[in-house]
């Protein structure tokens, strides 16, 4: 079994979002300490600090796991303001 159970798989969309955020922050000049930091910024700080130094890979895919997280909250929280509605 590979990754984290559990874990929301990324639409296409977020993972497009997530290299191009990735590739500003390089060509800004960026480095991984930077990656970190947007990491952390995100709402990851755990995972940000457990990372292995340049492991862009696993670096991209939590950053995917944290915006297909926060969608699903929003869509979440939404959903239950609509039912406070009634």
């Amino acid at each position: 079994m590979n990754g984290k159970v559990g874990a929301p798989k990324a639409t296409q969309e977020v993972s497009a979002v997530v290299e191009a955020e990735i590739a500003q922050l390089v060509q800004d000049g960026g480095g991984w300490e930077a990656a970190i930091s947007m990491l952390v910024e995100a709402g990851d700080p755990h995972t940000a600090h457990s990372l292995t130094c340049n492991d862009w890979y696993r670096l991209r895919r939590a950053l995917e796991i944290v915006k297909v997280g926060h969608a699903a909250i929003k869509s979440i929280t939404v959903i239950r303001l609509e039912c406070n509605k009634t």
